[in-house]
C-alpha cells in the first residue's frame, strides 16, 4: 500500500461536512471519525515499530556475518521448533501491519463511504429544497396572476359601471341642454311676437296721437260753437242725472240763488280743451 493511499488520521479527524436539514447527527458522525482517526494512529504507530524491529533485525543480520552464524548455530540448535517459532512471530508481525493496513484502508474507504452517502443525500436534499423552492414560487407566481386577473376584472368592471354612468348622465344631460335650448328658442319667439306687438301698439300710439290732438281739437271747437246753456236749463241737466244716479253729479250741492257752479261735465270739457 502507497503512501498515497493511506488515510491521514488528522485529516479524517478534522474533515467536516455540509450541514443539511436532514440527514446523519453532525456530533455523532464528528465522534466515528475521531474513533476511526485514533484506531488508525495506533495502527499506523504499531506497524511502524513491527517494521523497525525487522528493520533492525535484518540490518544486524546483514552487517555481523557472525550473527547470522550464530542465528544459524541457534537454529540449529534450537531445532527445527524454534525456527517455526521464529517465522510465525515474524509472519504474526507482518499479518498484523498487513492487518493494521487493511483496517486502515476499510475505515478510510467507509469513511469516503459515508462522505459521498453524506453528498449524495445532501445533494438530493438540495435539489428537493430546489424543487420546493421552485413549485412555492410557481404557486406564488401563479397566485399572483390570479389574484392580477381578478383586481384587473374588478377594475373593468369598475370602468364599465363608470362608463354606463357617464353615458346615463351624459344622456341626461343632452336632454336637459335640449329642454332648455326647446324653451330658450320658444321664449325667444314669444319675446319676437311680443316685441313686434309691444312695436305694433308703440307705432300706433305714436301714429293715434296727432289724431287724437286734431279729434280733441275738434272736440272743443264744436263744444265752444255751441250755445251756451242757461242756468235753468243746466240745473235741469244736473236734476235729470241725479235722477238716474250719474256719479259725476252725486258729490255736487244743491244751487243756492244765484250761485255759480262748475258741474263735472264742464270740468271735463275744460280738461279735454286743455
Amino acid at each position: 500500500m502507497s503512501s498515497d493511499d493511506r488515510v491521514d488520521p488528522t485529516a479524517l479527524e478534522q474533515a467536516s461536512f455540509s450541514l443539511v436539514r436532514r440527514g446523519f447527527d453532525p456530533a455523532a458522525v464528528q465522534t466515528t471519525l475521531r474513533s476511526a482517526a485514533a484506531e488508525i494512529r495506533r495502527l499506523q504507530r504499531l506497524r511502524d515499530e513491527l517494521q523497525g524491529r525487522l528493520i533492525e533485525q535484518e540490518a544486524s543480520v546483514e552487517d555481523v556475518p557472525e550473527v547470522r552464524l550464530e542465528a544459524r548455530r541457534v537454529a540449529e540448535a534450537l531445532g527445527v521448533e524454534a525456527t517455526q517459532v521464529l517465522e510465525a512471530a515474524h509472519g504474526a508481525a507482518s499479518e498484523r501491519g498487513e492487518r493494521a493496513d487493511r483496517e486502515a484502508d476499510a475505515i478510510r474507504l467507509e469513511a469516503i463511504a459515508a462522505a459521498d452517502a453524506l453528498r449524495s443525500e445532501g445533494q438530493q436534499q438540495r435539489q428537493e429544497i430546489i424543487g420546493e423552492a421552485k413549485r412555492e414560487a410557481d404557486e406564488r407566481v401563479e397566485e399572483a396572476r390570479t389574484r392580477g386577473r381578478d383586481m384587473v376584472g374588478e377594475a373593468q368592471g369598475v370602468r364599465e359601471r363608470m362608463l354606463r354612468d357617464l353615458a346615463r348622465k351624459r344622456q341626461t344631460g343632452r336632454a336637459q341642454v335640449e329642454q332648455l335650448r326647446a324653451g330658450r328658442d320658444r321664449l325667444l319667439d314669444s319675446l319676437s311676437v311680443v316685441q313686434e306687438s309691444l312695436d305694433t301698439a308703440i307705432g300706433d300710439l305714436v301714429d293715434s296721437v296727432p289724431d287724437a290732438r286734431a279729434a280733441a281739437e275738434r272736440a272743443g271747437m264744436r263744444i265752444k260753437a255751441e250755445p251756451e246753456l242757461t242756468p235753468e236749463q243746466l240745473e235741469a241737466e244736473i236734476e235729470a242725472a241725479r235722477l238716474v244716479g250719474h256719479p259725476l253729479v252725486e258729490d255736487l250741492p244743491e244751487p243756492t240763488g244765484d250761485e255759480s257752479f262748475i258741474t263735472g261735465e264742464m270740468e271735463a270739457l275744460t280738461h279735454v280743451d286743455l
